[in-house]
């Protein structure tokens, strides 16, 4: 239930429906936790799949992801006061949180279960979009973090590359790849978000590497 309050809140523009998520989120975490550490012997025969272990600590981490995601949407605009660096981090945990349930999630619902396979789509498809996402915000605006920073020390250009290329990198093959298309299909809207996003990188990818073979000229990591 608190689950998918969080769940549901998160997607709202105001600022107290995504607190109300943190919240709920928090909530949600907690008692996925307890069930999963203090009272999981209690389970282990009932022969429920959605108690088992493994899918205990896959909704552990989505509800963690969806404190950070509400986290990086509540302070996303405010750069200046709390520091892109800073918020560039937030996503940064939102994408580790996500990815490791998807990770869990892909292994444990190979197996045999009792939990349909619209919910296993459903989980699947949210924790694997949320993660692409989130890498992505991740990369851009700690290239934008180093596009500032140039006005100190020109050396950033290379730091600044460097996370735009990650970004378009990762991107294009979370898109691209045919064995997650129908995770994908499940969420059209953020899909067509993540691609209206690749040219936008790519295109100033582009004139960054212009700019350092043209004026700066460092070399770029590898």
């Amino acid at each position: 239930m608190y689950f998918h309050k969080a769940n549901i809140l998160c997607m709202e523009d105001l600022i107290n429906s995504k607190k109300e998520s943190i919240r709920a989120a928090k909530i949600a975490f907690y008692l996925f936790n307890q069930a999963r550490t203090v009272y999981y012997p209690a389970f282990q025969n009932t022969g429920f799949s959605d108690t088992n272990h493994s899918n205990l600590e896959m909704l552990e981490l989505l509800s963690q992801g969806l404190i950070y995601k509400n986290l990086f949407n509540i302070f996303k605009e405010d750069e200046f006061k709390l520091g892109i660096n800073n918020i560039a981090s937030i996503a940064g945990e939102a994408q580790k949180k996500f990815y490791n349930a998807y990770q869990i999630g892909v292994q444990f619902f190979m197996k045999s279960s009792n939990i349909s396979a619209q919910l296993k789509s459903e989980l699947l498809s949210f924790a694997y979009v949320e993660a692409l996402y989130h890498d992505a915000m991740f990369n851009t605006k700690y290239a934008k973090y180093y596009s500032e920073e140039m006005d100190n020390n020109k050396d950033h250009i290379i730091n600044l590359i460097a996370y735009q290329r990650k970004a378009l990198r990762f991107l294009e093959l979370g898109l691209k790849n045919p064995s997650v298309t129908h995770l994908l299909d499940n969420r059209p809207d953020q899909r067509k978000e993540l691609e209206n996003i690749l040219p936008e990188i790519r295109e100033s990818l582009e004139v960054n590497v212009k700019r350092n073979k043209e004026i700066y000229k460092k070399p770029e990591i590898p």
